[in-house]
């Protein structure tokens, strides 16, 4: 409704979704028999470019050993090598690779309509127009911070990315986006960002968004996550999938009849969204008033992709983003759509830890090696280690592999003293910096402030 209300000439849109200002419009803006039902549609305008938040900048190598600062991750985005840029810029003929597209519009109207209709739900005391300038400014910071990604990389001149709502293929925050955006900002090439200081304790996991330095907020530990959900044998599938081979929880609870609010507590929400384009979408880590997870259930293994989902809301990102990807895979870019670069960014090694878990390919967390082509069937990634068994597994949905539940166990299982000091942990873990050469012996100083990368929590000999 959003795109056809300010698109109105597309030949796709429909009549009944150009809603007029002041009509009472349907789904979702009108979702629901409670409160939500039947407001006014909110007049549509270009809300004014607000500054984003300003954060502190920390150093998170400050004190560290230099030998250990010799083995640091890959930073922040760099500029790419010149073959690749080459290779993606001869992809994109005159300006074809500037274009705003129809479908990148959709996407970010679609996103921003539900977002406003749940938030809508959740704090039915706001009005539309603030809701909705909200969503909007959230909106406009996931494509800033796109653009500056763009501009790091070196392919700003011929390309720009697509302004769908989305980043990496899944939804930001506002804060998550706007802490990325001060970290790219800052002059140092591993920082991390400091939202305010009432959200101190935090932490992260293997392919985990790391708690202790970024907004992305962890499900309190030892509570069962409540869970509401309409396709329930698919959900119920995932949910099994998890519970049976970690320690994480989850209480189905149920919607409120009347309203169809989701419950007013944190908690994970399944929406059907109905769209070929994405078979699920959701935040990393916790999301206030509730976690979103739309599911299309029109894909292949949709408890597969459930579970996709539900990890990312436990804090889990892509396999192949990880900062150390290009160790085991090979990116293809010549392959790649060009306005699509968000998809294969690496995380920023300051922000990010593997908990010394090994680069899997067959990750539930891993896309396919086709994500992101600039033409359907196109490979746009390979393994490094046997390509011809280990490609197909890309992107499969069958199930968690043992690398998926050692990311969820590290982050939610061990105890509260084996946390890592340093988001640096894991790189140094899987460096094989654990132990000594010399004698085979715990290394101290990583018994002393890595040992859940290590696996250190219950280590009592150990060597300076």
């Amino acid at each position: 409704m959003r795109y056809c209300t300010e698109n109105q000439n597309d030949p796709e849109c429909k009549p009944e979704w150009i809603i007029s200002e002041g009509e009472i419009p349907e789904a979702p803006y009108g979702h629901g028999k409670g409160k939500g039902k039947g407001k006014k549609f909110p007049k549509f305008k270009k809300h004014a470019k607000k500054p984003p938040k300003k954060y502190k900048i920390k150093d998170p190598t400050e004190g560290l050993p230099n030998k250990y600062k010799k083995k640091l991750p890959p930073g922040k985005v760099k500029k790419m090598k010149k073959e690749h840029i080459d290779a993606l810029r001869k992809n994109c003929p005159g300006n074809s690779c500037k274009e705003d597209k129809d479908e990148h519009k959709h996407s970010r109207a679609t996103l921003a309509d539900y977002d406003v209709a749940l938030l809508k739900l959740a704090y039915p005391d706001k009005t539309l127009e603030e809701i909705d300038e909200y969503v909007e400014t959230k909106m406009q910071r996931v494509y800033e911070l796109k653009q500056i990604i763009y501009e790091k990389l070196g392919v700003h001149d011929f390309s720009k990315p697509a302004d769908n709502g989305l980043y990496g293929h899944n939804l930001l925050t506002l804060e998550q986006a706007e802490a990325y955006i001060a970290q790219l900002n800052s002059s140092q090439e591993y920082s991390y960002a400091i939202p305010d200081e009432n959200n101190k304790r935090r932490k992260r996991a293997g392919n985990l968004v790391y708690f202790k330095t970024s907004p992305t907020r962890k499900w309190p530990i030892g509570k069962p996550i409540p869970y509401d959900t309409r396709q329930r044998n698919e959900i119920r599938t995932c949910i099994n999938e998890i519970t049976s081979k970690t320690c994480v929880r989850f209480t189905e609870t149920n919607l409120d009849a009347t309203s169809e609010r989701p419950p007013n507590i944190s908690s994970i929400y399944f929406v059907r969204y109905p769209t070929t384009a994405y078979c699920g979408l959701s935040y990393i880590g916790v999301y206030t008033p509730s976690n979103p997870i739309y599911l299309s259930f029109l894909c292949n293994d949709m408890a597969g992709v459930a579970c996709h989902e539900v990890m990312h809301a436990l804090g889990v990102e892509h396999e192949h983003i990880r900062p150390d990807r290009d160790d085991s895979i090979t990116v293809l870019w010549d392959n790649i759509d060009a306005q699509f670069l968000d998809y294969y960014v690496p995380a920023d090694g300051s922000t990010y830890s593997s908990y010394g878990i090994p680069y899997k390919c067959d990750s539930i967390m891993h896309y396919s090696y086709k994500i992101g082509a600039r033409d359907y069937g196109l490979h746009t990634m390979t393994c490094k280690a046997d390509p011809d068994i280990n490609d197909p597994l890309m992107g499969q949905r069958k199930g968690l592999t043992q690398a998926d539940v050692d990311a969820i166990n590290k982050l939610y299982c061990y105890p509260e003293e084996c946390t890592d000091n340093s988001n640096f942990c894991g790189a140094w873990a899987t460096q094989g910096l654990c132990y000594c050469l010399t004698n085979g012996k715990p290394n101290c100083y990583m018994v002393q402030n890595c040992p859940n990368s290590c696996n250190f929590c219950n280590c009592t000999q150990y060597e300076d």
